[in-house]
């Protein structure tokens, strides 16, 4: 069983590694129908290049998504044979949960079988993988941006990157004294009262039930849970 101390200690290496994992692909020069995304990863603590905004709108789940340690993007390049003909692929993503899971995904837009030798290889190559030992997944444009959650992530991320601990020690605070739990313009409403970036970010990191049904409102709820900070 793993202690605490080898836990953090492996958590902590998997981050560094994080920080200046290579991305297989050369994004110096466009592509037709590629549109580049350079996203501000926190949990990377760098930029990583994304090829669609639907690629960068995975991304931004997985920063919200507290089982998630890290990702990559186009990790790495695998090589094999279909049919007796060769044939390469690069995985859009390769993700690190906190038990130490990793996963392949492939992100497509709602119609991507209509792209048949896509749709016909990608079974073989999911086999192929799973016979490496590596867990493979498609996911599609309607699974990532569900409405509203997606444009309220969209709306809160901006807000986290320049948080500073000062700010989450008060909010939280603020939110002890109120609860545990109050509306945003309760907060909004108290003196000295925790400043914007503080609240959006409570949100971003706070249970999804508040942010995934309803645009965001000053009616909408605070939660004080675990945050990154």
């Amino acid at each position: 069983m793993m202690t605490e101390h080898s836990y953090k200690h492996k958590i902590d290496k998997l981050k560094q590694f994080l920080k200046n994992a290579p991305q297989v692909r050369n994004f110096n020069k466009g592509r037709f129908g590629v549109h580049i995304v350079h996203f501000p990863s926190l949990k990377n603590e760098r930029t990583v290049t994304c090829e669609s905004t639907i690629e960068a709108d995975f991304a931004l789940r997985l920063e919200h998504d507290q089982n998630v340690l890290g990702y990559r993007c186009q990790p790495e390049t695998f090589s094999f044979y279909i049919n007796d003909c060769a044939y390469s692929y690069t995985p859009d993503f390769l993700v690190y949960f906190d038990d130490f899971k990793e996963v392949y995904y492939e992100v497509k837009p709602n119609d991507w079988d209509l792209d048949t030798q896509l749709a016909e290889r990608l079974p073989e190559i999911t086999e192929l993988l799973h016979k490496q030992g590596k867990t493979f997944e498609v996911i599609t444009e309607s699974e990532i941006r569900p409405e509203p959650f997606i444009s309220n992530l969209n709306q809160l991320y901006p807000h986290i990157h320049n948080i500073d601990e000062a700010s989450i020690v008060h909010i939280r605070s603020c939110l002890k004294k109120l609860g545990g739990k109050t509306a945003i313009k309760s907060l909004r409403s108290l003196d000295p009262r925790p400043s914007e970036d503080a609240i959006m970010y409570a949100l971003f990191f706070g249970p999804k039930l508040h942010i995934d049904k309803f645009r965001l409102t000053p009616k909408n709820s605070v939660e004080l849970i675990e945050w990154p900070i």
